[in-house]
């Protein structure tokens, strides 16, 4: 399982995306993006697959992917659910 509070105490801000990329076809559409804003601003991106780590989807109580949830030292600020533009989640989260 992936550690969690590992990766809280090590990044100031992280966006945890809950997704299902084999078969959520908004996933998929979120990968690239989630990609470029992990490479272009100092958010870390965790990807999480709920297939594989759904005792952490449901430690976090996500019912729906692609799911989102910000973290910005150490606490639970936003949570986003649903494809979104880069531009919009740069927004909310950045």
């Amino acid at each position: 399982m992936i550690n969690v509070d590992e990766i809280i105490k090590t990044n100031d801000k992280v966006i945890f995306n809950f997704h299902a990329v084999d078969w959520c076809a908004p996933c998929k559409m979120m990968e690239p993006i989630m990609d470029k804003i992990e490479e272009e601003t100092d958010i870390k991106v965790v990807k999480v697959d709920v297939e594989k780590e759904s005792e952490l989807a449901q430690l976090f109580g996500v019912q729906s992917i692609p799911t989102f949830i910000y973290y910005y030292d150490g606490s639970q600020i936003k949570e986003m659910i649903g494809a979104h533009p880069f531009a919009t989640m740069l927004n909310v989260f950045a």
